[in-house]
């Protein structure tokens, strides 16, 4: 939900964006289908009243994405979206945006690198993919191949795998049967073929990093009978009579986007025509030195790079009072998780965030927090311990029962160590998520659009 003062604004536009969208870039059939979550993002433009102060309207987005732990691929591939739709959906006025939400992304994720940066988070490079490879001089038990040398990445190649499909069979794949090749080398002899068969065979080079893609697949090619086994094959059927399975080219897992986003911020030359040597997306911004920037991934260069996925520049709220140097301790609290989760990103270029709410720490919740399932008092082992050894507290009925001092009774004392609980909610915070409040100035030199 998105609430807002009527004295202040007035909507003009609201938007819902489903984020099951994501599904229609996704070639992944797996993966399209984890990434149905039902995760929607609320959108409004809110424009404010003739007689106010404001000098812009304001756009306001809040969102919750797919909390399952082992689906960061999911959410990162959310986030691009909703960003990239914000964007599209703001081209007419280019208003300063809010996006808040319960991200499910801790500071350190890749999710919250992409909103705060604009680009996918840099891992040591494993080789490019091998160009097709390509398959000569066959013989009845072995095809030579060849390839060009991909780029070796973050590390030199140190070998290189190669996948033999047997193109006769609908169900063996490439990974039945596959060869290691160690060194940098451009050509490898392919063995322990059967003749008479159609193969096919693709490669993917390996560093120290690990392996990088498979090539697409070679094209087909027979190696030959011995003199017997191609009589024997005659008399039984004609080679043209055998079915063969070739593998086409495999897609990526997710579609390539425009470069543009549908911003309306692509540099332009005077002709028109898209200025792909600049970067839509400014890497620092004009109010901050570059040493209060933590993000070490961000290049100084300005061509369009492939880990660029949006355009808007984010800044966290709360990241911003920390001195870009740590989230919050935490905004969700419960017996399995405690960490930030939840966040207030607003554009750096036009908002100036300049007040907070305090928020508590864990040990002042501990401090007024109480467990519910442990019990409100305990018995007082200390005093049970030091029942005095002549203590009678046993009736038998017999000589000794006009000595009996009655039975030893322990106090109980309120169970206050083991009921403190940073655990949310409690009595004063009445949701497992912590209220977050920013208040934002709005830098007028930096509008697209003046409104008042």
């Amino acid at each position: 939900m998105i609430a807002f003062r009527k004295d202040t604004f007035q909507l003009f536009r609201t938007e819902k964006i489903d984020l099951n969208a994501i599904t229609t870039s996704i070639t992944d059939e797996n993966l399209a289908a984890k990434a149905k979550q039902d995760n929607l993002a609320l959108m409004v433009n809110l424009q404010p009243w003739e007689n106010s102060l404001l000098p812009s309207a304001i756009c306001v987005v809040t969102t919750q994405l797919v909390a399952t732990p082992s689906l960061e691929k999911i959410r990162v591939l959310q986030v691009e979206y909703l960003c990239r739709t914000i964007a599209q959906h703001n081209a007419s006025f280019h208003l300063p945006i809010v996006l808040t939400g319960s991200f499910n992304a801790l500071p350190s994720s890749d999710v919250y690198h992409v909103i705060h940066t604009g680009r996918r988070r840099p891992t040591p490079q494993m080789p490019e993919t091998p160009d097709r490879p390509v398959p000569q001089d066959p013989t009845p038990s072995s095809v030579r191949l060849t390839w060009i040398r991909p780029c070796c990445g973050d590390a030199p190649i140190l070998g290189y795998r190669i996948g033999v499909k047997n193109c006769t069979s609908m169900a063996l794949g490439f990974s039945l049967h596959e060869q290691e090749i160690n060194g940098d080398v451009s050509e490898a002899v392919v063995m322990m073929l059967s003749a008479g068969i159609p193969y096919q065979f693709r490669i993917a080079a390996r560093n120290e990093y690990g392996y990088g893609s498979f090539s697409q697949p070679s094209h087909p090619i027979t190696t030959p009978q011995t003199y017997l086994e191609s009589i024997q094959s005659e008399a039984k059927f004609a080679c043209n009579d055998v079915p063969l399975y070739i593998i086409d080219d495999i897609p990526p897992q997710v579609k390539p986007y425009d470069p543009s986003f549908g911003s309306g911020r692509t540099p332009r030359f005077e002709s028109g025509d898209k200025n792909m040597e600049v970067s839509p997306r400014k890497l620092l911004q004009s109010h901050l030195s570059s040493d209060m920037k933590q993000h070490a991934t961000l290049h100084s260069r300005g061509d369009r790079d492939e880990f660029l996925v949006h355009g808007e520049q984010f800044e966290s709220a709360y990241g911003t009072y920390q001195g870009y140097i740590s989230e919050p301790e935490f905004t969700y609290s419960s017996e399995k998780f405690i960490g930030t989760v939840d966040y207030i990103f607003y554009s750096s270029m036009q908002f100036a965030p300049f007040q907070w709410l305090s928020l508590p720490t864990l040990d002042e919740l501990e401090e007024i927090g109480v467990d519910i399932r442990q019990q409100d008092s305990k018995p007082d082992t200390e005093w049970a311990r030091h029942k005095p050894k002549d203590w009678n507290d046993t009736l038998t009925n017999g000589k000794n029962d006009e000595k009996y001092m009655g039975e030893w009774v322990v106090p109980d004392l309120p169970n206050t160590l083991e009921q403190s609980s940073p655990w949310l909610p409690n009595r004063v915070y009445p949701s497992d998520h912590i209220v977050m409040v920013c208040v934002l100035a709005v830098r007028k030199e930096h509008l697209a659009v003046e409104w008042n």
